[in-house]
């Protein structure tokens, strides 16, 4: 004969289960908010957040590394993630200025406007490539704010995070500002920091060796992104595929471009994975190029999990494409 458990003890057996499951999601819920909460504007600044912050942050990204870095979507469900940051940090040089606005207007976090302690520009001290006045056009898709400061050689080419020894500016932006924000962790934070640095110089080095032997080369590029990698190396740009930095490709500079690769013999063309590839392979049929198409920030869907990762795979298809030019 089996024994039957009185109901009342099943009922208090239950209710104790309950109160546990509910005790320990408290207590996790309890320790995330303890964290930092750290809201990045891009994929690879969150990942280099992530290693000097460790497990004394919660780091999230509002856009996608495959999305067009300039027109994020302003999506409602990023709202939150602004409402409770403590740190936001931006790429800064008018990057984000076609969305980000609108989103922290929504977000009602004035600590983490510009000018506050929760707001961090990393691009502060990086190197930096100022535009030239006739490399700038008109566009709707940027404000006067834009045309005005790259007129005035106040706007950078906002791609700077792709010379990877900017990376060793924006780490040290984040470590001083999640320092000043939790003192009490900035011996941890400081592990992290120099830390990644030893590995990232260690890394540069090896980077930069592998290089060195095509200096010289030409190529031609969609849009002004890989200027910064590129200038590092020695490796001239022929040309744009959309001229002005605000301007979309044209049929008549193409047709240019197609002539002085012709001329110049010119057989690679890079472009990032957002970009027109249509546009991009027409004008490779056309001079029997190829087409690289490359990462530009950290992207799991993509195959790149980290800062690290990312120039891994740009140096590894750069190299893999340039080995093939001189086949």
């Amino acid at each position: 004969m089996f024994y039957k458990t009185p109901l009342y003890k099943t009922r208090v057996f239950s209710l104790s289960v309950v109160l546990l499951v509910l005790s320990l999601l408290t207590e996790s819920s309890s320790q995330a908010l303890e964290k930092l909460q750290v809201v990045t504007t891009f994929p690879h600044d969150a990942a280099i957040a992530g290693e000097i912050g460790g497990s004394y942050i919660q780091v999230e990204s509002l856009a996608r590394g495959e999305e067009d870095p300039h027109l994020v979507t302003a999506r409602f469900s990023l709202i939150p993630l602004l409402n409770r940051a403590d740190l936001l940090i931006v790429n800064g040089q008018l990057l984000e200025v076609m969305w980000l606005p609108e989103l922290l207007q929504k977000s009602r976090n004035d600590k983490i406007l510009p000018g506050k302690s929760g707001y961090l520009d990393v691009s502060k001290e990086a190197d930096l490539i100022f535009y030239n006045p006739d490399e700038v056009g008109r566009s709707p898709l940027f404000d006067a704010n834009f045309v005005y400061g790259a007129r005035t050689g106040q706007i950078a080419n906002h791609h700077y995070w792709l010379n990877p020894a900017n990376g060793l500016v924006i780490a040290k932006n984040i470590f001083e500002r999640l320092s000043e924000l939790d003192p009490d962790h900035e011996s941890a934070y400081r592990t992290n920091y120099e830390n990644f640095v030893s590995r990232l110089r260690e890394r540069i080095q090896e980077w930069d060796k592998q290089m060195a032997s095509y200096a010289g080369l030409q190529v031609v590029s969609y849009h002004r992104s890989w200027n910064y990698l590129l200038n590092r190396h020695g490796i001239r740009i022929l040309g744009y595929i959309e001229p002005l930095e605000l301007g979309l490709p044209k049929q008549s500079s193409l047709k240019k471009l197609a002539r002085q690769m012709k001329t110049q013999k010119v057989r690679l063309i890079l472009l990032e994975t957002y970009q027109d590839k249509k546009v991009a392979g027409q004008l490779a049929e056309e001079t029997g190029a190829h087409l690289l198409v490359l990462p530009s920030s950290v992207s799991p869907s993509l195959g790149v999990q980290d800062y690290f990762q990312l120039f891994e795979v740009i140096y590894g298809k750069l190299l893999e494409a340039f080995k093939g030019l001189q086949g």
